[in-house]
């Protein structure tokens, strides 16, 4: 499933990389979901269309509020392959990238599998990922020894955008797992933690098989006092899944990690910051439950 938000001369290239995968073109369909641009994206991919037989295009009728949550979830509600992957329209997925993500899902019997991912600026220039220590962490020899909450923690705070993962479809189904849908951006913070929770078996692959482009207008473009804002709303639907779920003790100390991580970005004079007062007093509560 690929999200198509105006991406302009960086969506050959991503088309490129998907029906370019080792994949037989009959074991994998691609599914472009235009959120109404308004560059051509569109006919774009329907140009696409005509000339692979596995891409199909889905068009919204009116840009969708916030980030690429609804444009996934209708992806994920037309798909019919067995597993469902994500890759951003401006994005790159190594030739092999959704085999190696299939065989491992397949050989560990999981319901996701991860892969690790690279940074890319306009200049080529390449960096790791951001969550390098904690993902290492994940082939650390006791790492096995860890019980599942300790290890789905440790998962939790890798980085979190669905694009570096693959999904057992009817295990998204049957747990009712979206993306959740607003006036804001960030929202595979949410998915990641609601998936990796919900998963029985996780299974990680120590590869780096995709590539994020960084370009102007994306919300990974934001400075980082306003990126944590948003995310500060996604921790309000994090802490209410929890709740829901009873699960407030076992992933107190990853979801504190988080707000931590996420509230030291946030400065007092920002003109939203008492937007999110109401957020920070559910965090405290929840530090002291």
């Amino acid at each position: 499933v690929a999200p198509v938000d105006n991406a302009g001369d960086y969506l050959e290239s991503t088309r490129n990389s998907l029906v370019s995968q080792s994949l037989a073109p009959g074991e994998l369909e691609i599914l472009l979901v235009d959120d109404a641009s308004a560059d051509g994206s569109l006919a774009v991919c329907e140009q696409y269309a005509r000339r692979h037989r596995n891409i199909r295009v889905f068009s919204l009728p009116e840009r969708s509020p916030g980030g690429c949550g609804f444009p996934c979830n209708m992806g994920i509600k037309k798909a019919r392959g067995r597993y469902v992957g994500f890759l951003d329209c401006d994005d790159l997925a190594a030739p092999t990238m959704f085999e190696e993500l299939l065989r491992a899902a397949e050989d560990a019997g999981a319901d996701m599998a991860f892969c690790s991912f690279t940074n890319s600026w306009g200049d080529e220039t390449e960096a790791p990922p951001s969550d390098i220590h904690y993902w290492t962490c994940l082939f650390d020899k006791d790492f096995q020894a860890l019980s599942e909450a300790a290890q789905k923690s440790m998962f939790l705070k890798t980085a979190p955008p669905a694009w570096r993962k693959l999904y057992r479809r009817d295990f998204l189904q049957k747990n009712n797992l979206l993306f959740p849908v607003g006036d804001y951006f960030f929202e595979d913070n949410t998915f990641h933690w609601t998936t990796i929770i919900k998963a029985g078996k996780i299974t990680a692959l120590d590869r780096s098989l995709a590539t994020h482009r960084q370009r102007a207008g994306q919300t990974t473009g934001m400075d980082a006092c306003e990126a944590a804002l948003h995310i500060a709303g996604q921790m309000r639907l994090i802490l209410r899944f929890l709740n829901a779920e009873r699960l407030t003790g076992e992933y107190r100390e990853a979801f504190m990690h988080l707000a931590g991580d996420t509230l030291s970005r946030i400065a007092e004079d920002h003109p939203r910051f008492r937007g999110i007062q109401d957020v920070m007093a559910d965090i405290c509560a929840f530090q002291h439950l």
